[in-house]
């Protein structure tokens, strides 16, 4: 199993969960890393994990398409919806005025095996 989590150490991802969190009542994170490794030992199997970090360069339109196209942001009445993403472009110039936007992962593998 692998999950990519936004690395929030940096102040700009948990800003705009925070957001996201205000402003989408379906909101949900996608936690931390190691969350795949008790539950796959819950079932017996012995696990092997590696966290790799990464990180992506992407235009602020990129983003932002990204963000529209999740679920919570995305059941959100149209008008809603437009003004959440234009703030969100706001708040994106305000950190990236270049309009590039550097995300960075952790990128939490783990593997199961039988035993």
């Amino acid at each position: 199993m692998f999950w990519n989590v936004k690395d929030r150490t940096q102040g700009w991802p948990k800003a705009q969960e925070e957001r996201m969190i205000a402003a989408c009542p379906q909101y949900h994170g996608y936690g931390a890393v190691n969350q795949s490794g008790p539950e796959l030992e819950r079932m017996g199997l012995r696990t092997g994990r590696a966290v790799l970090h990464w990180s992506r360069s992407i235009p602020v339109e990129q983003a932002l398409a990204d963000l529209e196209s999740r679920s919570y942001v995305a059941v959100l009445p149209p008008a809603r919806r437009a003004e959440l993403l234009a703030a969100e472009r706001e708040a994106l110039l305000a950190v990236f005025p270049d309009g590039v936007v550097v995300e960075d992962y952790d990128l939490d593998l783990t593997v199961g095996v039988a035993v």
